[in-house]
C-alpha cells in the first residue's frame, strides 16, 4: 500500500512538470520521466494504467470535447479525432447550414414552399388558360369567329356585340401573354405577317387600319393581349383624336399630371417601353403609330378604351 501510494504520488508530482518554467511542454504523461525502476515496480505492482485509458483520460479533460461530437461511424477517423483535439466541430460547416439538424430542417421547410408556390402558380396559369376566350385550347373559345391560324397567332373576328365597323377583328398571341411587348422574336413576326395582309386588303378598298393594344394587368395571370382592328376611310386623320384622349386621361387621372405619348415606327415597341409597364398602342397602317404609357389608375382604361376613340373617326 505504502508504495503504491508513493508511486501515486510520485506520478502525480511528475504529471505537475509537463512544462517548464517558460510554458514550454517537456512530456506528455505523467510517467515520462519515470527511471526504470520506477516501472518494473509498477508492472510488478499492476499500477500501469492501460493505453487507451490514459488517452481517454486526457483528452476528456479538454474543455473544447464533447463526446457527442464524434458519431459512431467516425469514432476510428483520423481525422474526427483531430477534430476533437483541435477544438473543432466534427461538422464544421453545420453552423454555416443553421445548425446541423435544426438546419436541415429549415431548408427542407424552405424548398417545400417553394415547391408550394411553383405548384400554385402553375395550378393557377393552367385554370386561367382554360377560362380564357383567347386561349386556342380554352373550351369557352368562340370557335366559328376563327379566321385564320398562324404558327404563333391567329386571327378572328370581333364579337357582334363589340364590333364598331365591318371587317373588324382581332390579332392573337396563341401563347397566353399579357402584352405584345413580352412576346419573342417568332409570335412579333407573325403577328407582323397578319398585319400585313390586313392592310393590302383594306387598302384595296380604298381604306386604313387601325391597329390598337391594350395592355394592362400585367401582373395578372389572367391578361391575354390582343390587337384590335379597326378598318377606317383612307383620308381620316385619327392621330389627332387619339393624341387628344391620351392628353385628357393624363390630365384628369394622373396624379403628377405626365403626358406620356410617344411616337413609334416600323420598329414598334421594342425601342420604346421596357417590358412590364401598361400602356396603350395604336398603328395607322404599319410605318406610324402613338404609344401612351397609362397612369397610376389602370381603372380608368376600359377594354373599349380604344374602340371609343375610333367611333369618332369613323363615318355616322
Amino acid at each position: 500500500g505504502r508504495r503504491g501510494g508513493e508511486a501515486t504520488n510520485e506520478g502525480r508530482k511528475l504529471a505537475l512538470e509537463s512544462h517548464d518554467k517558460d510554458g514550454k511542454r517537456v512530456s506528455y504523461f505523467a510517467d515520462d520521466g519515470a527511471d526504470l525502476s520506477h516501472l518494473v515496480r509498477q508492472q510488478k505492482f499492476g499500477e500501469e494504467e492501460n493505453v487507451d485509458d490514459l488517452l481517454l483520460r486526457n483528452i476528456s479533460k479538454r474543455k473544447s470535447f464533447k463526446a457527442a461530437e464524434i458519431g459512431v461511424d467516425e469514432e476510428y477517423e483520423n481525422d474526427a479525432s483531430l477534430r476533437v483535439l483541435g477544438g473543432m466541430s466534427a461538422h464544421p460547416s453545420s453552423k454555416r447550414r443553421g445548425g446541423g439538424a435544426s438546419g436541415r430542417r429549415q431548408h427542407h421547410s424552405e424548398a417545400d414552399k417553394q415547391r408550394s408556390r411553383s405548384i400554385a402558380a402553375y395550378q393557377s396559369s393552367v385554370k386561367a388558360e382554360q377560362e380564357c376566350p383567347l386561349c386556342l385550347s380554352s373550351t369557352k373559345r368562340p370557335k366559328h369567329l376563327v379566321v385564320a391560324i398562324g404558327q404563333m397567332s391567329y386571327l378572328r373576328l370581333q364579337s357582334p356585340k363589340q364590333s364598331i365597323a365591318e371587317g373588324h377583328c382581332l390579332i392573337v398571341p396563341t401563347e397566353h401573354i399579357p402584352s405584345t411587348r413580352a412576346a419573342d422574336d417568332n409570335t412579333l413576326i407573325d403577328i407582323r405577317n397578319f398585319k400585313k395582309s390586313l392592310v393590302r386588303m383594306f387598302a384595296a378598298e380604298g381604306k386604313q387600319v387601325l391597329f390598337m393594344e391594350l395592355a394592362k394587368g400585367l401582373d395578372r395571370s389572367r391578361s391575354h393581349t390582343c390587337i384590335e382592328v379597326v378598318p377606317i376611310p383612307g383620308s381620316s386623320q385619327p392621330e389627332l383624336f387619339f393624341k387628344q384622349a391620351f392628353e385628357q386621361a393624363s390630365s384628369e387621372w394622373d396624379t403628377n399630371h405626365a403626358k406620356r405619348c410617344l411616337a413609334t415606327g416600323k420598329s414598334g415597341l421594342s425601342d420604346k417601353i421596357p417590358p412590364g409597364f401598361p400602356y396603350f398602342h395604336v398603328e395607322v397602317g404599319m410605318d406610324k403609330g402613338m404609344l401612351h404609357v397609362l397612369g397610376q389608375d389602370e381603372s380608368v382604361y376600359k377594354p373599349g378604351f380604344g374602340r371609343g376613340i375610333a367611333r369618332s373617326v369613323l363615318p355616322d
